[in-house]
């Protein structure tokens, strides 16, 4: 086969944002996801993206049988952090602090400049 636009169309098109509400309603309900008419469109494209119960059910179960090596995988983290690499971690977290209230006191400045009294 070669790779001619027909031969690699998807046989059921996923709901994009253009879609009709109405449309994404019967989408989802013909996929077994419950939803209605009352919520917003971005939340039912939302819904779309959410995995799907069988993969739900094989991370839990994979979750459950990797339990054990968390502990081992933790230690491993922590092995590799030292006091060099958390101060500077923590000095990251500092200036990351910092430029968030610069840019807070930046909007609440610009806030205050288009409050109008009446």
């Amino acid at each position: 086969m070669d790779n001619a636009p027909y031969h690699s169309v998807k046989s059921e098109k996923l709901p994009t944002a253009t879609w009709k509400k109405d449309a994404l309603v019967n989408w989802l309900l013909s996929k077994g996801i419950l939803c209605d008419n009352t919520q917003l469109k971005i939340e039912l494209l939302d819904l779309t993206k959410l995995p799907t119960a069988t993969w739900k059910k094989d991370a839990l179960v994979n979750w459950l049988l990797s339990k054990a090596d968390v502990k081992v995988l933790l230690q491993e983290g922590l092995d590799l952090v030292n006091a060099e690499s958390w101060k500077n971690c923590v000095k990251h977290a500092i200036a990351e602090e910092d430029k968030m209230y610069q840019v807070d006191n930046i909007v609440e400045n610009m806030v205050e400049e288009f409050i109008i009294t009446v």
